[in-house]
């Protein structure tokens, strides 16, 4: 059985031949089929397939309507995504900026003073449909490692109006570190701009954010790992160490596909005023999670 819609109704692009073709296999009973086959014109390059018992239906194509369709979809369903919610991991390192020359500079071990990140990033898209622009905000919680160079260690010591001053000694008794290092712990919110671009295919290719973030430390503490007559030692002191509570600054994103890196830039110094070195901290690292 076949059909010519555009033939008989021209002027509305439809297909220029349907064709139904049914079959029955050897040994069916009376008139019923196997099998019905319905296929559109080359141009749709559409064929289905229908078992005689209705349950089971194949549609085939060629590679280039097989795409369309997944691209279609795709399409539908980033349109009708307002709003998503996704978990955040980043990992990467710990910098130290604008210090001042003199006794008591930190000297960072850069491999060692990791910066770990866990969170929940919500993601809300601003316009219509269409926009590629989102909100992000959301709860995060950063693990902060200063780790230092050399035989050196963080200590805090007295100093004037009954205040405590954290600084960097160098180890005069023979000990040998082999870890020496000052870490935070900090609830963290951030608040982004977001875009998402997409490729001829829709799917994510390019994310590029930018915003700020605020946070405040929640805890923090010194350890020393060291090994002395046979035994190795880990020794944690947990305090404050003149460290600012509060802490805001700057951070961005830049992403293609499946890699993303970050950037964080904190606007305060890391210590209070005249209770420790005079730094600002710089973390940058991949986004192995999230958006």
């Amino acid at each position: 059985m076949e059909f010519h819609p555009n033939r008989d109704q021209p002027g509305k692009n439809l297909p220029e031949e349907i064709r139904i073709t049914t079959h029955k296999a050897p040994g069916q009973p009376g008139d019923r089929t196997s099998r019905v086959d319905v296929a559109l014109d080359k141009a749709f390059g559409l064929q289905m397939r229908v078992d005689h018992d209705g349950k089971k239906v194949y549609v085939t194509g060629t590679s280039e309507t097989r795409q369309a369709r997944r691209d279609s979809m795709r399409e539908a369903r980033w349109s009708r995504k307002s709003s998503s919610t996704d978990v955040v991991f980043d990992l990467g390192l710990n910098a130290l900026t604008n210090l001042q020359s003199g006794p008591g500079r930190p000297d960072l071990r850069t491999l060692g003073s990791r910066y770990v990140n866990l969170g929940l990033n919500f993601k809300q898209r601003l316009g219509g449909q269409r926009s590629p622009l989102y909100l992000i905000f959301g709860p995060e919680f950063a693990f902060n490692n200063y780790m230092l160079e050399g035989n050196s260690k963080w200590v805090s010591v007295p100093g004037a109006l009954g205040t405590n001053i954290t600084t960097v000694v160098a180890e005069t008794n023979g000990r040998q570190y082999q870890k020496t290092k000052l870490a935070t712990s900090t609830f963290t919110v951030p608040l982004m701009f977001q875009l998402n671009l997409h490729d001829q295919h829709h799917r994510t290719s390019l994310r590029l954010g930018a915003g700020g973030f605020v946070g405040y430390r929640l805890n923090s503490w010194t350890k020393l790992k060291y090994f002395e007559n046979g035994n190795t030692y880990k020794d944690k002191d947990y305090g404050n160490y003149g460290l600012n509570d509060w802490q805001y600054g700057l951070q961005g994103v830049l992403g293609y596909k499946s890699v993303t890196f970050f950037a964080k830039y904190n606007l305060n110094n890391l210590f209070r005023d005249g209770q420790g070195p005079q730094a600002q901290t710089v973390s940058f690292g991949v986004r192995l999670l999230g958006n």
